[in-house]
C-alpha cells in the first residue's frame, strides 16, 4: 500500500500546485516542492494537525475514514485563505490507507469595516507605548522645571526624540503598506548608476547602526551598473530589509550585503547568519500575494519583506527569503537591468547627507535601535 501512495506522490512531485500525501492517520510523509515552499510546516511532525487545529483535524480524519472527500479551509492571514481538498485512498476492505491533499491560495476580500478595525487595533498597540512614554516624560519635565531642577543632560530629551522617531517609523510602515496594497504607487523610473547609489546609502547606514553594535559588511562590484529605477522606492526597499534584520536587544549583530551582477539582472543578497525564522513564520511572510496583517508591528521581517516584495514587483523584479539553522536568514532581491537613454537622470545623495539630515529615512527605519539624534 505504501508503494501506491509513493507512486501518487511521485506523479505530483513537479506539479505547480502544492500537493501532499498522508498516511491513514493524516501524517504527511511526502510533499512536493511547491508544498514545501509555500507551507513548509506541513512536513513537520504533527504538521497538518498544527495547521488545521484540533477540531478541524478531527473532522477531516473522520470524513476520510468514511471514504469521503473533504474540503479544508483555514486562514493563513487576514488577507488570505488557504483552501485544500483531501481525497481518501481505501483498500479492498474499505479501510483508509492514506490520502492526497491539494492546496490553493485565495485572497480574502477585506471590507472597509474590517480594515478600519485592524488599523485601529494594530496602530493603537504600536503607537500607545511611545505616546504614553512621551507624556510621562513631559509631565516629569514640567515638575522639574517648576522646581528649578531640570537637567538637560539627564537623557529625557533624548528619550522623547527616540519615541518620536518610533512614531514616525510606525506611520511610515503603515502608510507604505496601505499604498502598496492599494496598487496606487507608480514608480518614477529614471536613469541611475545603481552601484554608486547603493555605496553611499550603505556607507551612511553602516555609520549610523555601528553605534548600536550592528556591523554592516558590504560587498559591491567594481563595474558601474546603469539602469532604470525609482531611487526613492529602491531606498525604501533596502532600508526595510535592513531594519527588519536589526536586533534592538542584541549585543552584536553582523549583517552582510552583497551586490552582484548576473547577466541582465542586478542582485542584492542580505544575510544575517545568526538569525533564523521559524518555518511557520517564514511560510506566512513569503506566501504568494500575502500581505499578512498580523506581521505588521513596527519591526520584524514580516511587513518589511512584504513592502520590499511589492516594490521589487513594481520594477519587474523579485524578492526571495530563505532561512535555515546553521546558515541563518538570507533575502535575495533581483532587479532587471533596463536602459533608456531618453529617461531623466536621477539625482543621488552622498553618505554625509543621509547622516546629517535629522529626518533621514535611515534614522526613521532604524528607530528601534534608539540611536537617533536629539533636537
Amino acid at each position: 500500500m505504501l508503494r501506491v501512495l509513493q507512486s501518487i506522490a511521485s506523479a505530483y512531485e513537479n506539479s505547480a500546485q502544492p500537493v501532499a500525501v498522508a498516511d491513514a492517520d493524516l501524517r504527511v510523509f511526502r510533499a512536493n516542492k511547491e508544498a514545501l515552499k509555500t507551507i513548509p510546516e506541513i512536513a513537520t511532525p504533527g504538521g497538518l494537525k498544527n495547521i488545521l487545529g484540533e477540531e478541524e483535524f478531527s473532522r477531516v480524519c473522520l470524513e476520510l475514514a468514511n471514504g469521503k472527500e473533504c474540503e479544508l479551509r483555514y486562514p493563513s492571514s487576514p488577507f488570505q485563505m488557504i483552501l485544500g481538498r483531501a481525497v481518501p485512498f481505501m483498500n479492498e476492505d474499505h479501510q483508509l490507507i492514506g490520502s492526497m491533499i491539494s492546496f490553493q491560495f485565495q485572497e480574502k476580500r477585506i471590507n472597509n469595516e474590517e480594515l478600519c478595525a485592524w488599523m485601529t487595533d494594530t496602530m493603537s498597540r504600536n503607537i500607545r507605548e511611545p505616546v504614553s512614554t512621551i507624556f510621562s516624560i513631559l509631565a516629569l519635565l514640567s515638575r522639574q522645571i517648576d522646581r528649578g531642577e531640570f537637567d538637560p543632560a539627564d537623557g529625557s530629551i533624548s528619550h522623547i526624540s527616540t519615541c518620536c522617531y518610533k512614531l514616525l517609523h510606525t506611520a511610515t510602515n503603515y502608510s507604505q503598506f496601505l499604498h502598496l496594497k492599494s496598487n496606487s504607487v507608480k514608480p518614477s523610473l529614471r536613469q541611475m548608476e545603481m552601484v554608486a547609489f547603493l555605496k553611499e546609502l550603505l556607507a551612511a547606514g553602516s555609520m549610523i547602526v555601528s553605534s548600536a553594535g550592528v556591523q554592516l559588511e558590504v560587498s559591491l562590484p567594481e563595474e558601474r551598473v546603469h539602469m532604470l529605477a525609482d531611487a526613492e522606492l529602491i531606498q525604501t526597499m533596502l532600508l526595510n530589509i535592513l531594519s527588519g534584520f536589526c536586533h534592538p536587544k542584541a549585543e552584536h549583530t553582523e549583517i552582510s550585503v552583497s551586490v552582484f551582477r548576473q547577466k541582465d539582472r542586478l542582485n542584492l543578497l542580505v544575510t544575517d547568519k545568526d538569525r533564523v525564522v521559524d518555518p511557520r513564520s517564514l511560510s506566512e511572510i513569503t506566501l504568494p500575494a500575502s500581505m499578512a496583517l498580523e506581521h505588521l508591528p513596527t519591526t520584524g521581517l514580516g511587513v518589511e519583506f512584504m513592502i520590499a516584495s511589492r516594490i521589487a514587483a513594481l520594477h519587474n523584479g523579485s524578492v526571495m527569503m530563505d532561512s535555515k539553522e546553521g546558515s541563518g536568514t538570507s533575502i535575495l532581491i533581483s532587479l532587471p537591468i533596463r536602459i533608456d537613454p531618453s529617461a531623466p537622470i536621477s539625482a543621488s545623495s552622498k553618505a554625509a547627507e543621509y547622516v546629517t539630515n535629522r529626518f533621514s529615512p535611515l534614522y526613521v527605519h532604524f528607530a528601534d535601535l534608539e540611536i537617533q539624534p536629539t533636537p
